[in-house]
């Protein structure tokens, strides 16, 4: 990817990482009816470069909300990488772009602990396996309390709208949990998948 752009357009991609868009420079600064494209900030101030890294994982995170900050930190590497060795990019363009990538891993290192690393499922999560996951979420039984009326048939529907599976291949699963059938070959039992994913978010909540 980084032998197709221009040095100058690595030039402005290392610019744009390291600027404030026009209208937070206007929020921070109290400028009303001002027009203000931006501000390169000092790329070797490393309170700066924290903050403008920060802002790049905050901005990754809303845009691809299932990903996890390992994918944020990969990606972003793998990419500066290949600017960096892009032919023609002058010698303070490479410094800023090693400096942005070694904060990337920093900050990334800093904040793990505290991030929540959900496992990676090879295979999607059967029916059973997405009803269980929801019931000791607590979704299931919010809706029940919530919607009373809501027959079987109803409320795999509903389902249907949330996870996005064909709605008679829920409503036997869904039946044997309402009827509590925990001895019915449909009932939506906890699989070693999900108590995976339990015992991290119940750890992580410590």
């Amino acid at each position: 990817m980084g032998n197709r752009l221009h040095p100058n357009q690595i030039k402005r991609i290392a610019d744009e990482l390291y600027s404030f868009r026009a209208e937070k420079i206007s929020y921070l600064m109290g400028i009303e009816g001002e027009k203000i494209v931006g501000i390169i900030l000092n790329w070797k101030d490393s309170d700066q470069l924290k903050i403008v890294v920060q802002n790049d994982w905050n901005k990754y995170n809303r845009l691809k909300p299932t990903k996890t900050m390992q994918h944020w930190k990969s990606e972003t590497v793998e990419k500066l990488n290949e600017y960096i060795k892009t032919i023609g990019v002058d010698k303070e363009t490479k410094d800023r772009l090693e400096a942005f990538q070694n904060q990337v891993n920093n900050y990334f290192e800093e904040k793990q602990p505290n991030e929540v690393t959900l496992p990676e499922i090879s295979k999607k999560l059967s029916i059973p396996e997405k009803i269980s996951l929801m019931q000791e979420l607590g979704i299931i039984e919010n809706l029940r309390a919530k919607y009373p009326e809501l027959k079987p048939a109803d409320f795999a529907r509903l389902l249907h709208y949330l996870i996005d599976e064909r709605e008679f291949s829920i409503k036997p699963v869904i039946t044997s949990l309402i009827n509590n059938g925990s001895v019915d070959k449909n009932y939506p039992k906890k699989s070693t998948r999900i108590d995976s994913i339990l015992s991290i978010l119940v750890r992580k909540s410590k």
